[in-house]
């Protein structure tokens, strides 16, 4: 139990030294590799907030989930490094270099200029601070790219939950009234929050393909089985020990 719990308030090296300590490591982390493991166990903790009805936040949580997964599609899938398109402004702040991204990418900044046209300046405004919007849209378009073909419908999803979360995380941050799911409808075409976590599982099975099993993203459900059939045996222990005082 203190495993899954540590491990759904994303407190990695509690949880992972749980499951060393029961010799369960391999059976609780299925996914080897520690970039998709990070993404995986966010996107299970978003699973459960959404399944508790915890939609500030699950909602909190979608354009963080957003951006990271769209950095791993450029950076792993794409070979687009974060570095090769971007200037630190500060130690923590990353903004988008015009530059930079018209050597790496030819061809974004009409195409940025395009999506970004119905702003007050008429364009893509370079020099911002990196966010998952600009993310999603370098994907989208060296999706355009024969190579990177397969993960367009991905990254037409995956701006959907960018418009989304800004649509309900901004009022939110700024009131007292709770996301529910007729926020979450008004912003993700008539869909509801369970529509959303099987849309984001079927683009992480997409992304991802051979490095994780499909069973990675039910790891709860799994934990929740483990602890059942634990109590079942303590139980049935119990009752062993009691039927023998009595005899």
């Amino acid at each position: 139990m203190d495993h899954a719990k540590n491990r759904l308030n994303l407190e990695d090296a509690k949880a992972v030294k749980i499951a060393r300590d029961l010799k369960m490591y391999d059976v609780l982390y299925p996914v080897k590799r520690d970039d998709i493991l990070k993404l995986v166990d966010y996107f299970n903790s978003m699973q459960i907030k959404q399944m508790r009805g915890e939609l500030n936040d699950f909602a909190m949580r979608l354009e963080v989930m957003t951006e990271f997964l769209g950095i791993y599609i450029l950076e792993k899938c794409m070979k687009v490094k974060i570095d090769d398109i971007t200037y630190k402004r500060s130690r923590n702040v990353i903004c988008t270099d015009e530059e930079k991204c018209k050597g790496k990418m030819p061809g974004i900044d009409v195409y940025l200029d395009e999506q970004f046209s119905d702003r007050l300046s008429g364009h893509y405004d370079w020099g911002k601070p990196l966010n998952a919007l600009s993310i999603i849209h370098f994907v989208k378009f060296m999706s355009q790219q024969e190579a990177y073909k397969k993960y367009a419908s991905a990254a037409n999803e995956m701006l959907k939950w960018v418009e989304l979360s800004g649509q309900v995380r901004n009022p939110a941050a700024h009131t007292i009234i709770a996301i529910n799911e007729n926020s979450i409808r008004a912003g993700y075409e008539g869909r509801d929050s369970a529509a959303l976590c099987r849309a984001m599982r079927t683009v992480m099975i997409q992304v991802f393909e051979n490095e994780m099993k499909k069973a990675a993203l039910d790891i709860y459900d799994q934990i929740n089985t483990m602890i059942q059939d634990s109590l079942m045996k303590t139980e049935q222990s119990e009752m062993r020990q009691i039927a023998e005082v009595e005899l």
